[in-house]
């Protein structure tokens, strides 16, 4: 009698089609769990250049005034003093007002040392109104006698 041992064990050829579903689904199965390898980080970007001033410090304009106050006021030449005495610096800058009403202004004189470095950063604006085609003087003096230069600035008047 035979027994299963006996007879010889045939190997049966898979079919092409599923030896094919094999290796894709084992390849799916390992491509779900590995996981990519992260993306390097960014190189950061260069430092910028900058930008230089085309105004040469020495023909910088004293007074600046907001350019939404242009044609309403008036600047003549300003007169730069130093007192004899304490060697304080003075400034006088004449402005006048080219508009038919009352305008109602801000100014601050800046004065700066030798190296171009503001010395009293902290100045507050003060208020000052205009009449109709009214002319006046703006003063300011230094607190120290080594300021060398200085720059007023003239604005529309804000709120406080």
């Amino acid at each position: 009698m035979k027994t299963s041992r006996d007879t010889p064990t045939r190997l049966t050829a898979q079919p092409h089609s599923q030896r094919i579903a094999g290796v894709l689904i084992t390849g799916v199965v390992l491509t779900g769990c590995v996981t990519p390898a992260p993306e390097p980080a960014p190189a950061p970007p260069p430092p910028s250049v900058p930008v230089m001033d085309s105004v040469r410090t020495s023909v910088y304009p004293n007074v600046t005034i907001d350019p939404r106050l242009e044609g309403l006021v008036l600047q003549a030449e300003p007169i730069v003093t130093r007192e004899p005495s304490a060697g304080l610096l003075t400034v006088r800058v004449p402005v006048r007002s080219g508009y038919a009403g009352v305008l109602v202004l801000q100014r601050r004189v800046l004065f700066l040392d030798e190296f171009g470095s503001v010395q009293n950063p902290e100045t507050p604006w003060r208020e000052f109104t205009l009449a109709a085609r009214q002319r006046t003087v703006l003063e300011a003096t230094s607190l120290r006698d080594d300021a060398t230069g200085w720059q007023m600035e003239i604005r529309p008047a804000r709120p406080e």
